[in-house]
């Protein structure tokens, strides 16, 4: 058993522990599959590192909060696997704290403004959570937290059902489905992928029709 009691990766518990990693996990929802993607070019030699512990979960909106956070997550570390984050660590970075500390705070608005109705300020703040993932900044850049965010982004579009916000919907859950697709499913089977995309999009739209009761053509 691993130290959270979930069983044995038997490839990825090859792996070390960073807190700037140069490889992401995905999960494959439903099954035990774990995909391996790079965040960047690897260089041949180049030891491929993943993060135990993802600092972007922890949805803390002030600095002081996410340092406490942070000083858990070294504990845990330290304790669970003897890993001893150095002073210059990224994960003691203030300036990256703060990104991330924004990244918590945006998405705490985008669900309760969702869950109260206001699909606006909802998506408003989504959009803001996507351009801080497109930055490329690894602690909230993984493809995890950008489905997360492109999802959160696709829901309050299609409920403020409009036809601009409709489209952008469209958008939204296209690279979403985009993404999964690339993950789950190798380059090499084209047209499984295709199709798997193709069946998300359908599904999609239907979604939209149904919520915004529109005639226009995707």
């Amino acid at each position: 058993m691993n130290a959270y009691e979930s069983g044995i990766g038997f490839r990825s518990s090859r792996l070390n522990h960073s807190c700037n990693p140069n490889v992401q996990i995905w999960v494959v929802e439903g099954t035990h599959v774990i995909v391996f993607y790079s965040n960047g070019p690897i260089k041949t030699g180049d030891e491929l590192l993943i993060d135990y512990v993802s600092i972007w979960v922890h949805h803390s909106e002030s600095i002081e909060s996410l340092q406490c956070s942070m000083h858990k997550i070294t504990l845990d570390l330290f304790f669970r696997w003897g890993i001893f984050c150095p002073s210059d660590c990224i994960c003691k970075d203030p300036n990256i704290l703060l990104v991330v500390a924004e990244f918590s705070r945006l998405a705490k608005i985008s669900y309760k403004f969702g869950s109260e109705g206001d699909f606006k300020t909802s998506l408003v703040a989504s959009k803001k959570r996507l351009q801080l993932c497109n930055t490329g900044q690894s602690l909230i850049g993984n493809l995890e937290a950008k489905c997360h965010t492109l999802y959160d982004a696709f829901g309050a579009a299609v409920l403020l059902r409009d036809k601009i916000s409709a489209k952008e919907a469209i958008n939204f859950i296209k690279e979403h489905n985009e993404i999964i697709a690339q993950l789950e499913f190798p380059s090499s089977v084209k047209s499984l992928r295709y199709q798997t995309f193709t069946d998300y999009l359908q599904i999609s739209k239907s979604i939209i029709s149904r919520f915004c009761k529109l005639n226009a053509e995707w």
